[in-house]
């Protein structure tokens, strides 16, 4: 299992990945296709995203799912 946690920001996001065993690190990735598509080569069916309350949060579930 594996844990996200992403704060938004203007025109990029950052993601904490904590992995099973206790590990983590942080990666930046831009708000566009290219980012998107990293992002979600990132990834799995034991994967949960945790996002920041903002009022972006909604606009960034949306290109998520846009992109599937």
């Amino acid at each position: 299992m594996r844990f996200l946690g992403i704060d938004l920001h203007t025109d990029c996001f950052t993601c904490c990945y904590l992995e099973e065993k206790g590990q983590k690190h942080i990666r930046t990735y831009q708000l566009g296709t290219v980012g998107i598509e990293e992002f979600r080569a990132t990834l799995g069916k034991d994967t949960y995203i945790l996002i920041e309350a903002t009022i972006n949060t909604f606009a960034f579930v949306e290109l998520l799912q846009s992109q599937q």
